[in-house]
């Protein structure tokens, strides 16, 4: 089995942290963003991981090398095309016959991974309350019999939460090329609920597995969720790297290594290396490197090297 990771994307949604970090660098819990992904396959069988990059590749390419020890591919997607053309760059550099294990760069999933191989393709979901944002699928039991990439009335609410596993290489491979030489396009990119919609409408059986958890990291305010519910997850109300002088963490706060809180009080924040806070009251903020803050109350968001020196008046 080989895993193919698109984590090309520019992550407009999270800046101004993404003007200085590629989005699976950004910091979360106890760690990096890409972190947890590599631990929700950690007990997997793969022969290679292959990443697709494209906005600072080079520094996530830089981190992967570094800090894991396992066969990894990186592969430059040079124009955002769509969710389909990032994989397929990946599936270039597989075997027909191989086992695809898809899973996104900016998704936290809990489940274990067990396939049976021969017989289908399987797609992870969950349940969601704005089907309109996703791609969806709907169902007979646990057989998919339609998918439907965010649809503009409602059809169903499970939602396709960026798992997905193809028992053939070579299939999916042609499915996107169908889409290539048709020029079908949906928000004016290349989808890959519209190839593996066409997979099934030619054969191809899918099957739907309910992730046990699924934590979105897309938006600020996500962000700060999957920071408040990975802390819960291991049993942490707080994640203390930093030096904390006279301050008060009241919960769901992580101050990353080097970074100084003096004179605060914080919740719910998530505060990047290297950083000052100083006679601040903060709630609901992420703070990126470098920073320093002081005499600041309320919500904060704030990328790296900022400087704010007291509340405005």
């Amino acid at each position: 089995m080989k895993v193919i990771i698109p984590a090309a994307g520019f992550g407009r949604r999270l800046r101004p942290h993404t003007l200085t970090n590629p989005k699976p660098l950004l910091k979360v819990g106890q760690k990096f963003l890409i972190d947890y992904v590599m631990d929700s396959i950690e007990e997997m069988k793969c022969d290679e991981i292959i990443f697709i990059t494209g906005y600072m590749g080079e520094e996530l390419k830089n981190y992967m090398t570094q800090n894991y020890n396992k066969n990894m591919k990186f592969v430059e997607q040079k124009e955002m095309r769509g969710l389909a053309d990032a994989i397929y760059l990946g599936l270039c550099e597989t075997d027909d016959n191989d086992e695809i294990l898809v899973i996104l760069s900016d998704t936290i999933v809990n489940t274990d991974f067990k396939f049976n191989s021969n017989n289908t393709n399987y797609i992870g979901i969950i349940t969601v309350n704005n089907p309109e944002r996703f791609g969806v699928v709907r169902l007979e039991k646990d057989r998919i019999i339609e998918m439907i990439e965010k649809p503009k009335t409602f059809v169903s609410d499970k939602a396709i939460a960026g798992v997905y596993f193809f028992r053939n290489s070579g299939i999916l491979r042609r499915a996107i090329e169908y889409l290539y030489e048709n020029n079908f396009k949906t928000h004016n990119e290349f989808q890959i609920t519209d190839a593996m919609q066409f997979m099934l409408t030619n054969g191809e059986p899918f099957k739907a597995f309910e992730l046990k958890e699924w934590i979105d990291c897309g938006t600020h305010e996500m962000l700060i969720k999957a920071n408040k519910r990975l802390l819960e997850r291991d049993n942490k109300r707080n994640f203390e790297q930093g030096d904390i002088i006279n301050s008060s963490l009241i919960d769901n706060v992580s101050v990353f290594n080097n970074s100084k809180i003096r004179n605060s009080v914080l919740e719910n924040c998530i505060i990047d290396s290297y950083s000052e806070i100083t006679d601040c009251n903060l709630k609901d903020s992420i703070i990126g490197k470098h920073c320093k803050i002081s005499e600041l109350s309320g919500k904060l968001i704030t990328g790296d090297y900022s400087l704010i020196e007291k509340e405005d008046k």
